[in-house]
Order: structure tokens, then C-alpha cells, then sequence
């Protein structure tokens, strides 16, 4: 798992790239149209839009992703750890849509949506360290003073491929994560872990309005006190 922070350095120009002209194309010119918008235009006359090149999925913020992106569980508030794995080499952290009210399942667009000012500590977590769950790792993981919170979501590489919407998807992965992290983290073996699941712990449907669905479980951490 790279570190969450890192930077990367290009080199300048040299003194010729810097200095050189760029050459005049007779056959070709561009023209600002009068909304503001850049228009190429081609040798006969006939403007042509500039493409813009579409966002990453990843770095989509509006559907939950492997990295974060639109989560919305309502449970992670204060005193919370929000558990994200590391997509790329010198990662950032950003941070937004914060919700004063937000119930389970969200099912319009917005929440009570509110302008927050919150602080947060950000820790590297690596593999082998006992820092983090292990699914985390691989997948995004929550967790609250009295519980941990295995999430689900139904198409967690965001619009790659097209956009699934099945809860059914969502809950499956949600219940996967649960059973790792049962198995790995708090040593139940499988089966057993399985039928504690349905016995003692909850699911619930996150949100159901960010394009990708999401469930997340809650596992009450007083279950496995001495």
C-alpha cells in the first residue's frame, strides 16, 4: 500500500521549449464564440466543439468508489474512523458534502445538507501493522466507538464499464466484507460467523441515491468484550 502522501516532480521545459513559437497553421484557427466557449474551427469554416476528456471514475466524487467518493453513512459522524484504501501513489484527502441530518437509505437527492467546518487525523495504516481491518485494505471500512460498520456497495468502480444500481449486489459484498473480517480480524471461523451475521447483526441500506447503491452492516463491538 503506497504512502498517502507523496509528490511527484516534472522537470521544466528546456530554454528552446520555452522560447519557441508555436507555428501558425494557415488551414486551422480557434474563435471564442460569444457565450465564452472555445470553438476549434476547420479549414472550410465549420466549428467543431473541443472535447473535454472525461473524469477518471475514481475520482468522480458524485457515486461511492473503492477510494471514498459519495459514501453516506449516516453513522460515521464525530468520533468516528472512515477506513480508505490507497488508489494511487501520493494521494490526497478531500473531503465535503457534509449532511446536520441524514437518515438511513437517503432516498432523495440531497439530506439536510449543512457548511461544516471539521477536523480530522489522517493515519497510514499498513499492512501487517494491526492499524486497520484487513479488508480495509481493499475496500472501504467504518467504524464507530461501539462498532464496526463492513460496507457494500453495488458497483464500486464507479461509472467503468456502466453503472450498476442492485442492492442485491450491494448487500452481498456488505455481508462478504463482514465474514473477512470476522474470520480474519476476530478469529470466528467461517460458518460460525456466518450465523452470528443473521443472529446479532444489523444491515442497512446506506443510500440509494448516488447512482452506485451502498449497504453497510453494523457489528457491535460490545458482542466481543470479556
Amino acid at each position: 500500500m503506497p504512502p498517502a502522501t507523496a509528490t511527484s516532480r516534472s522537470s521544466p521545459p528546456s530554454a528552446t521549449a520555452r522560447t519557441a513559437r508555436r507555428p501558425t497553421c494557415p488551414s486551422a484557427r480557434a474563435r471564442r464564440c460569444r457565450s465564452g466557449c472555445a470553438r476549434s474551427w476547420a479549414p472550410w469554416g465549420w466549428p467543431t466543439p473541443r472535447r473535454t476528456p472525461r473524469t477518471p471514475p475514481e475520482l468522480n466524487s458524485i457515486p461511492p468508489t473503492l477510494g471514498g467518493g459519495n459514501i453516506d453513512i449516516r453513522l460515521l459522524g464525530p468520533d468516528s474512523a472512515f477506513y480508505l484504501p490507497v488508489r494511487a501513489e501520493g494521494a490526497l484527502f478531500h473531503v465535503g458534502d457534509p449532511h446536520l441530518a441524514m437518515g438511513d437509505g437517503e432516498v432523495t437527492l440531497t439530506a439536510l445538507e449543512g457548511s461544516l467546518r471539521a477536523t480530522f487525523r489522517l493515519t497510514v495504516c499498513r499492512p501487517g501493522e494491526g492499524t486497520a481491518p484487513s479488508v480495509a485494505f481493499g475496500y472501504p471500512f467504518g467504524e464507530t466507538p461501539d462498532a464496526w460498520v463492513p460496507i457494500g456497495l453495488s458497483d464500486p468502480d464507479g461509472s467503468t464499464g456502466g453503472q450498476g444500481t442492485d442492492l442485491d449486489v450491494a448487500m452481498r459484498r456488505a455481508v462478504v466484507n463482514a465474514l473477512d473480517f470476522l474470520q480474519d480480524d476476530r478469529g470466528m471461523d467461517r460458518a460460525t460467523a456466518y450465523a452470528y451475521l443473521s443472529a446479532a447483526a444489523d444491515f442497512a441500506v446506506s443510500q440509494v441515491v448516488d447512482r452506485t447503491v451502498g449497504v453497510h452492516g453494523v457489528i457491535p463491538k460490545a458482542h466481543f468484550r470479556s
